[in-house]
Formats: C-alpha cells, structure tokens, sequence
C-alpha cells in the first residue's frame, strides 16, 4: 500500500477553529477537485494541506459524513490526519462543509 500522488492545497483557505482544534472550509473554496484517492490499493478519498509557514504537507482521510442529529441531511464531511501522521498533528480535523 502506497501514498497516492496529491496536490497539497494551503492552510490559507481554512478557518482555524482553536477551541475545537478544527481547520474548517466549504467544498466550493477548495476547487473542483478538492479530494483524491490517498493510497494506491484503497478506495479511501481524502486531501492533503500545506502550512504556509512551515512547508509541512499532512494527508486527511475522509471519516465520516455530517449530518444533522435528527433530519439526517447531509452537511459535509470529516476528515483526519492518516495513520503514520506527525504526533503534533494527530488529533487535528478538518470540517469541510457541502455548499
């Protein structure tokens, strides 16, 4: 199982969300082809983001879907850091929300 090539897209484009530790975007700010297949042999969607300041590049997996608690509509998605991510980053998410 190999990492798929992604094109990392910027921090610059979340919101930070620090009480929830959370980076935070909608779908339409993220392009047309904001996620990827992650490994090679999987099925597994996801994207991958850049620190402007740092350069570091992390992989986020698709988790699970947003729904609301009681109508079930659908809002977006969760995502989070792959397994072998850095210890500094692995209780980060990312909230990318259906617009």
């Amino acid at each position: 199982m190999a990492l798929c090539q992604i094109n990392p897209i910027s921090m610059d484009r979340f919101t930070w969300i620090s009480r929830e530790n959370t980076l935070v975007t909608e779908i339409s700010d993220l392009g047309p082809n904001a996620f990827s297949q992650i490994w090679d042999d999987a099925c597994d969607v996801g994207l991958a983001i850049r620190s402007p300041k740092t350069g570091t590049v992390v992989v986020f997996s698709c988790v699970e879907d947003i729904r609301h608690p009681t109508t079930l509509d659908f809002f977006g998605w969760l995502l989070r850091p792959i397994p072998g991510s850095p210890l500094r980053v692995r209780d980060l998410k990312v909230k990318i929300y259906n617009d």
